[in-house]
């Protein structure tokens, strides 16, 4: 069984989770545990400014919070940040918290920093050079050691967000260092992981992790002998039917060509020459829904991410484009 489309969501639920400290530092939510009011004056300006918030006056917080950045307190801008992503006392505006998490980030804010990588990534898809910005945030802070960082990345690395491919075993290794260190969703990510590689891939994974330098996220696919399928080569073609549905399955793409008769003669150059990339699946010639007239090859179904990985591979070493799509 391939759990790839369980990661997607794990990926998405995860992000929800990193933004801290989320409502009830904005509500007056009471607190058992919490001094009495009376005799617990807050103890910075921040701190005052939430207070504020919290007892009702809003404007008169956020003001507080903006001076107090202003004056050098990165928290101030953080808080900000928090906020207006979350539609404290105003509307919710994803623009204007990711310009306070980029002014507390630059003031060497690092929970500010995690919370802009995230804006970035997932929530403003239209901001130019933002998944870029996303991804070397994290990278800075994977090579300190911080978990959330590990996890993500290896999450995407795992799904194939991060180039066209997934890259199963450098995923593993970062998810599998952060479930170590005690992250809560690492911890169930790699076990659904251990699953889908061997004993081998997951130490050199975990190898891979443990020696992070500037220069390790660049680069190929990660070991890639070792996602080889055993049975890629398999002789067994007869009989073979079309998928029902191709976005339920998962498929290798290949190539892209001009017209129907350029995609016919490379169907037949790979169904001639690398028989053993595609043996036991069905292969059709699609046009491109987003580009009228384009076409490619489609190869299915694949049982798995690690043996679509695994295709693409021998394609690739062959000169062909190729990607592992996922069910979806």
């Amino acid at each position: 069984m391939n759990d790839f489309a369980a990661f997607g969501l794990l990926a998405a639920i995860s992000v929800s989770g990193v933004f801290s400290p989320a409502w009830a530092l904005y509500r007056d939510v009471p607190d058992q545990d919490a001094p009495d009011a009376a005799t617990a004056a807050p103890a910075t300006v921040v701190e005052a400014a939430l207070a504020r918030i919290r007892e009702g006056d809003v404007n008169g917080g956020i003001r507080a919070l903006r001076e107090a950045g202003e004056a050098g307190d990165p928290d101030g801008f953080f808080h900000l940040g928090e906020i207006h992503r979350l539609g404290v006392g105003r509307q919710a505006s994803p623009a204007i918290a990711t310009m306070f998490y980029r002014f507390a980030a630059g003031m060497g804010h690092g929970r500010a920093s995690l919370s802009l990588a995230n804006m970035l990534f997932f929530d403003m898809p239209g901001e130019v050079g933002g998944r870029g910005e996303a991804l070397a945030i994290w990278r800075r802070h994977a090579l300190q050691g911080e978990t959330e960082a590990l996890y993500m990345l290896g999450i995407l690395y795992w799904n194939g967000d991060v180039g066209d491919t997934p890259d199963p075993i450098r995923g593993y290794g970062l998810v599998r260092r952060a479930a170590d260190a005690g992250y809560g969703d690492a911890v169930e990510a790699e076990l659904a992981m251990r699953q889908q590689l061997s004993a081998e891939a997951r130490e050199t994974g975990l190898t891979y992790a443990e020696g992070l330098t500037e220069s390790s996220f660049d680069g190929e696919i990660l070991a890639p002998h070792l996602l080889l399928a055993k049975d890629s080569a398999s002789p067994e073609t007869a009989g073979l039917e079309e998928p029902d549905d191709w976005s339920t399955i998962w498929r290798v793409e290949v190539g892209l060509a001009m017209n129907r008769v350029e995609a016919d003669r490379l169907e037949k150059l790979i169904l001639s020459e690398m028989a053993d990339a595609v043996t036991g699946l069905y292969s059709t010639v699609q046009e491109v829904p987003s580009r009228p007239g384009m076409y490619r090859l489609v190869f299915g179904p694949v049982p798995s991410m690690q043996e679509a990985v695994s295709r693409c591979i021998l394609l690739k070493r062959k000169g062909h484009d190729c990607f592992a799509k996922p069910p979806g």
